[in-house]
């Protein structure tokens, strides 16, 4: 399992240098690892907002219809 995720990560940003590379050529100006700084920080956005959003939700607490606050009227009795 860990060797799987190393070599999809691994993979991944093997992809993205030749992408930046390919750019880069076509913009003579451009610098490569800028266009990898720019998805990586796009990258850890994503995944920064999908780890909270799972905390958000996890962290929910459904009180509905549990009945917490019923009880006798002591004066009706």
């Amino acid at each position: 399992m860990k060797i799987s995720v190393i070599l999809k990560v691994l993979l991944f940003f093997n992809s993205t240098v030749l992408f930046a590379e390919i750019i880069s050529k076509l913009m003579k100006e451009l610098n490569i690892w800028s266009l990898v700084a720019i998805e990586a920080i796009l990258i850890i956005g994503y995944f920064k907002k999908n780890v909270l959003t799972e905390v958000r939700r996890l962290s929910k607490i459904n009180v509905g219809n549990r009945g917490l606050f019923t009880g006798k009227n002591k004066r009706s009795a």
